[in-house]
């Protein structure tokens, strides 16, 4: 159940073999007895050398911008397909097949870059990816708390997910080109990261920005924003009590908290371009319905 609140946002990653040819023009009579030696040592180094195990890793390698543009290929057919007559269920299993599919990419490119970065620079992208994993789970909720409880739910999990991690795909695949010295250009999709991948302090201060010192008169309570020490913190008053909160979910126009007794603060942008601010208790009932 969403309820208005008061707000104030204040400032505050040949083998070569060498084969000796003899003398053409050698009129030397060949010692039999020393050449079947040589001619079994030969064939029985020729043997040991096969025995080795080959490195493989650079044969039949795909260039990074083949691999992600066979996967973007996929990826337009899946949006070009004709869904005047699906279901909401189609709706939810086609956009889950578009997050599958840049997952398992993903995964694929994970596996690649491991063996292609040292030591020091795959420690700090692990890093990176884990916090990558955070955003996204906050990015997951938000989306589909916006259908909490309703047929659509999975469906903007799932596209949201996609959205995400296709972007992510991209930027690793950059890393791996560049690991292995290839060309490889984002393109388009550079321009997306700002929008499905935003920083928390980024959102934060796209609402501080706009809306500096709008107030909002309710007797429900407050909600202000503030600015210390370079962090921006929720300071939430609901019914006239100190809320304690923590982030639950984001996206690029749209923060839920959650407070310690299970209620949920939103501020977010209408359809409008209109600041909202309110009240939620449903989500204390989320199912994760994507995973």
């Amino acid at each position: 159940m969403k309820k208005k609140i008061i707000v104030f946002i204040l400032a505050g990653c040949i083998s070569f073999s060498l084969i000796g040819c003899k003398d053409k023009n050698s009129t030397t009579e060949p010692n039999t007895s020393e050449q079947t030696e040589k001619t079994e040592s030969s064939a029985t180094q020729n043997q040991e050398e096969s025995e080795k195990p080959q490195d493989n890793s650079d044969i039949n390698k795909t260039p990074v911008s083949e691999e992600i543009a066979t996967v973007e290929s996929a990826y337009q057919e899946i949006l070009s397909r004709d869904t005047s007559n699906y279901t909401q269920g189609d709706m939810n299993a086609e956009c889950y097949e578009e997050y599958e599919l840049w997952n398992n990419e993903l995964n694929a490119l994970w596996d690649q870059i491991k063996s292609s970065l040292d030591e020091g620079a795959y420690t700090k992208l692990l890093d990176e990816q884990r916090a990558w994993l955070e955003r996204k789970t906050f990015h997951i909720r938000a989306c589909g708390s916006e259908a909490f409880g309703g047929s659509m739910q999975q469906m903007l999990e799932s596209s949201g997910a996609a959205d995400m991690t296709r972007v992510r795909c991209y930027q690793l695949a950059k890393i791996l080109a560049d690991a292995r010295g290839e060309q490889f250009s984002m393109g388009d999709v550079e321009a997306l990261i700002d929008y499905v991948d935003p920083s928390y302090d980024d959102v934060m201060w796209g609402f501080r920005g706009p809306y500096d010192m709008v107030s909002y008169d309710d007797s429900t309570g407050e909600l202000m924003i503030s600015h210390e020490f370079d962090e921006w913190e929720p300071i939430i008053t609901y019914n006239g009590e100190r809320q304690q909160v923590e982030l639950w979910g984001y996206t690029s126009d749209r923060i839920i908290w959650k407070s310690t007794k299970d209620e949920f603060f939103e501020i977010g942008l209408s359809w409008e371009g209109e600041l909202e601010f309110s009240h939620r208790d449903d989500l204390k009932d989320y199912v994760d319905v994507f995973n």
